[in-house]
């Protein structure tokens, strides 16, 4: 296997002209790591000062910018440590000081005079902030109904097809009863009766005779079979409650996708709703999603000789070579699990920068010593390292910004997230040795979905407790007032003061209409679903980007993932899809007849 697998063709390839990562300023992030490595001791001496000074003139950084830095490394390591960050220089300069100067530096004479000769200017900033900040809520709420509006019109479209099945059936149903003659009718549904019967008898089987007329005229599907309906009322009860799937099926569309997909939501891996599915597509001439679920029957070892046919003729063993990059609206609309809480990452997507950035010293104390050593750092875009390779082929496909990468051939695993201010990747032994091209592509594929702005926070643990505090105290900025339990005011309160002011106007603004939409739904999020679903999400792009079963199992398991034969049958109800249909179609990797 040479690096030649992980390519784009220049010439055709469209990348994402914005990637939807975290963005961390180069300076900024530079400046709190140095600041952070000045209060670790818990003094800043004036040489150290001195050295701010002149880094912060390196960097650029204005006054306002390197004072909002400051202000959110020292809330947070004050809180974390228990106790405040003395700065020596300020010491210093209140002992030189005379009573006059003391008097003078606290009046608050020279500020009231400042704000006289800036008011105007004040008020037409916090005017445009305003402004700017609406025009922002406004398109967000344009981009989501224009979203709602594409997935009605796809629902509608589906129970359109539906209708138009359903009354073609009906048609064709009214057309073979009419065609019967009705003395036919009669003599089939009950023998004529004779003049010696009694009354009670003659009644009982005009009963019959209405009911065979019933079932005649009645749609298919609608009326109950013939077999069950001649069973005694005793044992037909227990039959309608019971009644298994192939029967509940029977009973169903037997040619609608849609209908048929939806049934596989509490079965992912059943054959024979696969095999009806395929049936079904057969009809629409989706070649590209009978390929898929052909490639689903064959990895379950169920395929038949005309699946098998199918998916060995499309499959080439090669990667895949998309034409574009996924877009964000395509991640969320198609990608993402269906149950991966909206609100919870537009939460931590609104306060990730600031979390990476104001938590620099908190940050710093979990790591080890040298846990990125500049010496193991790589150019995925000059390796020839098919693992390192496969990271940068993997981030232009899924729009995604391409961290720094560190080739770690002592890490007993296949690769992970070091959580700094700029995130970075660290390449295992696992993933270095022995991975197939299918294996290495769900790995980064799965790998670098969790730099995505919404799901970054979630590494490396994965902690819900964690995320929980984090979501709760955005929510306190957006709304001061959130009813808090004393115990988690304490732990709540001070990630507010951290993170608060490395946020922006119109980021404060969103987090105050996402406090409005959590109380609309109730007041309730589920974070261990939430994790969940986004594991299921990670998974999916790899399988994407991998186009191969069997490999995203291999990788699951040399990981040691929970559960991998229900992660296994959620991809293959994502592969199955037309979601999936839909993205392989706009990336330009469908197969083609």
């Amino acid at each position: 296997m040479t690096h030649e697998l992980f390519t784009h063709d220049p010439a055709e390839f469209i990348p994402l002209p914005l990637p939807n990562s975290v963005d961390v300023s180069d300076v900024d992030a530079k400046y709190a790591a140095v600041f952070a490595e000045v209060i670790w001791g818990g003094l800043i001496t004036a040489a150290q000062r001195r050295h701010l000074g002149t880094a912060a003139q390196v960097l650029g950084l204005g006054k306002k910018r390197v004072r909002t830095i400051e202000q959110a490394l020292l809330a947070a390591h004050e809180a974390r440590h228990r106790f405040a960050v003395v700065e020596q220089q300020i010491e210093e300069q209140e002992r030189a000081e005379t009573p006059v100067d003391r008097r003078s530096r606290k009046s608050i004479a020279p500020l009231v005079g400042h704000l006289a000769a800036t008011s105007r200017d004040s008020y037409d900033e916090l005017r445009n902030l305003e402004l700017e900040t609406r025009v922002e809520a406004l398109e967000s709420d344009h981009a989501r109904l224009v979203r709602d509006a594409e997935r009605l019109a796809q629902e509608n479209d589906r129970l359109s097809s539906v209708a138009e099945a359903l009354q073609g059936e009906l048609a064709a149903a009214r057309a073979q009863a009419a065609s019967v003659p009705l003395g036919d009718r009669e003599s089939v549904t009950s023998p004529r009766p004779r003049a010696s019967r009694s009354r009670s008898d003659a009644g009982a089987t005009a009963d019959a005779r209405h009911r065979s007329r019933r079932s005649i005229q009645a749609p298919p599907g609608s009326a109950t079979p013939r077999a069950v309906a001649q069973l005694p009322s005793a044992a037909a009860a227990p039959l309608a409650l019971t009644a298994s799937p192939s029967i509940q099926r029977s009973l169903g569309p037997r040619n609608d996708p849609a209908e048929l997909h939806r049934l596989m939501l509490r079965s992912p891996r059943d054959a024979d709703l696969l095999r009806a599915l395929f049936r079904a597509l057969q009809r629409a001439d989706d070649l590209d999603r009978r390929f898929c679920i052909a490639q689903a029957l064959v990895y379950l070892g169920e395929a038949n000789d005309q699946e098998r046919a199918t998916y060995t003729a499309h499959t080439s063993g090669n990667l895949a070579r998309p034409t574009r990059a996924v877009e964000d609206s395509e991640w969320l609309d198609l990608l993402r699990h269906p149950e991966q809480d909206l609100i919870i990452g537009e939460t931590l997507g609104e306060i990730a920068p600031a979390v990476l950035l104001g938590h620099v010293t908190a940050i710093r104390a979990s790591l080890p010593p040298d846990v990125l050593n500049p010496r193991l750092e790589v150019d995925p875009r000059q390796s020839s390292e098919p693992a390192v390779r496969s990271l940068s082929w993997a981030a232009a496909i899924l729009g995604i910004r391409l961290p720094s990468v560190f080739v770690c051939r002592e890490l007993d695993r296949t690769v992970d997230i070091v959580l700094t201010p700029k995130p970075a990747s660290r390449l295992g032994l696992r993933s270095l040795v022995g991975r197939s091209a299918c294996e290495l592509a769900f790995i980064a594929g799965r790998h670098l979905a969790w730099y995505r702005k919404e799901l970054l926070l979630a590494q490396p643990e994965r902690s819900a407790r964690r995320l929980e505090d984090w979501i709760v105290a955005a929510l306190l900025i957006g709304h001061g007032d959130l009813p808090l339990s004393p115990e988690s005011k304490a732990r709540v309160e001070p990630l507010a003061v951290t993170i608060r002011p490395l946020l922006n106007g119109p980021a404060l603004a969103r987090l105050e209409l996402l406090f409005t939409r959590f109380v609309e739904r109730g007041g309730r999020l589920n974070l261990t679903r939430w994790l969940e679903s986004a594991e299921l999400t990670a998974a999916s792009a790899g399988l994407l980007l991998a186009n191969d079963f069997s490999a995203a199992e291999a990788v699951l398991r040399l990981e040691g993932a929970e559960d991998v034969e229900r992660t296994m049958g959620e991809l293959v109800l994502f592969f199955t899809s037309s979601r999936c249909s839909t993205l392989r179609r706009r990336l330009g990797i469908a197969v083609h007849a």
